[in-house]
């Protein structure tokens, strides 16, 4: 694996000519200096302000021994002073995983081990900052046919509330997938199509939900991956497309 990436994206309102709004992203690990733990340094910047410091700095930490391992991210936000920092830290076991942050003493998260049952993978979790039943969910993951993980429904279940559900459809140069219940009186649904297999390496989707058409692509280039977007209001057939493009580079 290389060091690092950089990418940089286009597209939104700015006083920039054509609405250009160019941001980049960088990381780099700390491999190769042999430290006992792996780290890596990620910083954000918007150049359409013409500044020069990171919108955003991050610092990733992590340190596996025997089952256990530790992950930790620490977030720092202009003027990089005590209110905009933040940590983050997951200790993970074979039974689960449990997530705590700055903001409060509680944890996060608890999310027990993935449970087998017949064709299913339960995944239960706790949120401790949440009162009652109402902080407890269950992630279900199941194929549509014992030994066909190419059709699956995905859900999560949290009492009271609507349930979350996807299903996907592997295809052989693609796949489907479906996200019903979505939206306000659960009426919308999200289709999503997506093509590999073209040549030189590229993909293409679309995504449709309401009135919102998405095309995207990959293209593979020597230089990185370019990932280019269109957005159309199918119900404004006279509507400007909102035009994107993102390119990032392997360092």
């Amino acid at each position: 694996g290389r060091p690092g990436s950089l990418s940089y994206s286009s597209g939104g309102g700015t006083d920039l000519p054509f609405g250009l709004n160019p941001t980049a992203e960088g990381s780099y690990s700390l491999d190769a200096f042999d430290l006992p733990v792996d780290v890596t340094v990620s910083g954000a910047y918007e150049l359409s302000k013409n500044k020069f410091s990171p919108s955003k700095l991050t610092v990733a930490l992590g340190k596996k021994v025997g089952e256990v391992g530790v992950k930790a991210l620490l977030t720092a936000l202009p003027p990089y002073d005590s209110p905009g920092l933040a940590a983050e830290a997951t200790v993970s076991t074979e039974y689960g995983s449990v997530t705590f942050d700055s903001s409060d003493p509680k944890p996060k998260l608890v999310e027990g081990a993935p449970i087998s049952f017949m064709l299913a993978k339960l995944r239960p979790k706790w949120n401790p900052r949440v009162e009652g039943q109402q902080g407890l969910s269950l992630d279900v993951d199941c194929p549509f046919s014992k030994g066909n993980d190419r059709a699956t429904v995905s859900a999560t279940f949290v009492p009271e509330a609507r349930p979350e559900v996807s299903f996907h459809f592997g295809l052989a140069d693609g796949s489907v997938d479906i996200t019903p219940l979505l939206g306000e009186g659960a009426k919308a649904t999200k289709f999503e199509y997506e093509k590999t297999g073209l040549p030189h390496g590229a993909s293409a989707k679309v995504t449709l939900l309401g009135n919102a058409v998405t095309l995207g692509a990959k293209v593979p280039t020597p230089a990185g991956v370019v990932t280019p977007t269109v957005v159309l209001d199918a119900s404004k057939l006279g509507a400007a497309p909102k035009l994107s493009l993102k390119q990032s580079y392997a360092l």
